[in-house]
């Protein structure tokens, strides 16, 4: 089985990150019910089946990628035998003593191979090597298959904001206290 190789990705990456299939094919969904009382609020999340597949444009347009990883503080790519299958975008300016992946796409014919996990266990290994506490994954509400992956990788919930993202999704936030 070929080997797995994740690395500081440059500039010479970009063209085929932006051939990657960006958008996420789905079955579920996420229901967001929000009650306003006199003296609280309170949030509910209810996973919802949808009555087809769909797939779900990424949150960021096209013409806007390149920009972003420019900008980021890191990019990493997952490569086996010089195929890039996938790659994840980290920011670190924003938020104290804490990794922010702001992007994380694979290949479609390499999803659910681990990939994934094995890029955000790199960003975790990373944070703590520079010692930052906590890394937080920024997943578009209706992106099931991601807010599964956080779940299954130890994540916590920790909020959401609505029109997070360039697309005007809104976005729920999933953490992990490291170090």
């Amino acid at each position: 089985m070929a080997k797995l190789n994740i690395f500081t990705a440059n500039d010479s990456y970009y063209d085929e990150m932006l051939a990657l299939e960006h958008f996420v094919p789905s079955r579920h969904a996420y229901k967001l019910e929000i009650r306003n009382e006199e003296n609280s609020s309170h949030f509910s999340f209810q996973r919802i089946r949808l009555p087809r597949e769909v797939n779900l444009a990424y949150s960021r347009a096209e013409a806007e990628l390149i920009p972003h990883w420019k900008q980021a503080d890191l990019v990493f790519v997952a490569t086996v035998e010089e195929h890039l299958m996938g790659y994840v975008v980290l920011d670190v300016r924003y938020l104290p003593k804490t990794v922010r992946v702001t992007d994380l796409v694979v290949n479609q014919d390499a999803r659910r191979c681990g990939i994934a996990s094995a890029m955000v266990s790199v960003c975790e290994t990373w944070a703590q090597t520079n010692k930052y506490n906590r890394v937080v994954l920024e997943i578009p509400l209706r992106n099931d298959p991601m807010v599964r992956l956080a779940q299954k990788l130890g994540y916590a919930m920790n909020g959401f904001m609505d029109q997070y993202f360039p697309n005007h999704d809104p976005a729920v936030f999933f953490e992990k206290r490291i170090g």
